[in-house]
């Protein structure tokens, strides 16, 4: 059984968490995949720049990392 967080960091490094608590999933041995997790235009009024959004798995027993997915982008101004 994994605890599921995810969220944003953004470029001053201030965390954004997606929701207080996600969800415990039980998974099955061997599971793998991949998750795109961006692909939208950016909204009016969010800070531009270097960000990170992050996936954390992690034990509900002891509160270990289990797995951390982190991936970084730059955020630019949308074309008008």
């Amino acid at each position: 059984m994994v605890e599921v967080k995810t969220g944003f960091v953004q470029p001053g490094g201030r965390k954004i968490p997606i929701g207080n608590r996600l969800p415990e999933v039980t998974l099955p041995p061997g599971f793998e995949t991949e998750i795109p997790l961006l692909d939208f235009r950016w909204p009016p009024g969010l800070e531009h720049g270097d960000w990170q959004d992050y996936v954390v798995m992690e034990d509900p027993a002891d509160g270990l990392d289990i797995d951390r997915a982190e991936q970084y982008f730059h955020s630019m101004m949308n074309p008008r």
